[in-house]
């Protein structure tokens, strides 16, 4: 039986106004199903097939909340936002000045 492993990636990039670049990266590790459980969600053609790790649902089946929980988007982002609220709760934002 040939192998119906997946993963989906998310890498986040946040870069200053003095051109340094973080990247935070979001995975989501599961299988592709041989038959849709449901209807795919409009431009998510794997939504239907795809089975998170340790879920009983595929993300077609899942709420935004529950997707959002346990999607690559979802951790890559929550790191994005843990780091910009270090950076302001340090008060190591420079406001760039344009003019």
């Amino acid at each position: 039986m040939p192998c119906r492993s997946a993963k989906f990636v998310t890498v986040a990039a946040v870069v200053s106004p003095e051109s340094k670049m973080e990247f935070f990266t979001g995975i989501v590790h599961g299988k592709i199903l041989l038959t849709p459980r449901t209807e795919c969600r409009p431009n998510m053609p794997y939504s239907g097939i795809f089975l998170p790790d340790g879920h009983g649902k595929v993300w077609a089946q899942m709420s935004v909340e529950e997707e959002n929980a346990v999607s690559h988007r979802g951790k890559a982002f929550r790191k994005v936002h843990d780091y910009l609220s270090w950076i302001l709760s340090n008060n190591l934002y420079v406001r760039a000045s344009y003019g």
